[in-house]
């Protein structure tokens, strides 16, 4: 088990060189992130839960991602969320994929962003922003279908 082969003492000693001002910086941006985070997937959910439920959940959800395999904190928040306000797990779950697909869409667009300046090819420059193209005409998609439910039932 990879807890018998750490060295504790060692652990201790690079933890005890940490500057508290660094601590009290990556808590606070932490948080920051958490709350702005809860206010986005509030927002993707209509408002209608309340900020404190978003927030806790979404916290709670984290923490299954810890605990269980293959990110089920996300099905986690939907049961959860689904079950605290009553709005029913598989709509909040969609809010969740929404949530993915936007986080996923951000962490291509920096992808892209930045891969032709590090290949230094100019060829990948065109083929980002045909990519960047084609994830932002996905997003445009799933937001008029979320926007239009009955004409796509």
């Amino acid at each position: 088990m990879v807890l018998t082969l750490a060295k504790w003492q060692d652990l201790g000693n690079a933890l005890a060189r940490i500057r508290p001002i660094y601590i009290l910086a990556a808590v606070t941006l932490t948080l920051a992130f958490l709350l702005v985070r809860a206010m986005a997937w509030r927002a993707i959910l209509g408002g209608k839960p309340t900020f404190s439920q978003t927030f806790w959940v979404l916290n709670e959800g984290y923490m299954l991602n810890n605990i269980w395999p293959v990110r089920m904190g996300e099905s986690g928040r939907g049961v959860l969320l689904g079950q605290l306000t009553g709005l029913g797990t598989m709509w909040v779950l969609s809010g969740v994929v929404i949530e993915r697909a936007v986080d996923l869409a951000m962490a291509a667009g920096l992808l892209l962003a930045t891969l032709p300046m590090a290949l230094e090819m100019e060829w990948a420059r065109s083929v980002a922003w045909i990519t960047l193209a084609v994830v932002l005409v996905g997003l445009t998609v799933l937001f008029l279908v979320s926007r239009n439910t009955a004409w796509v039932e």
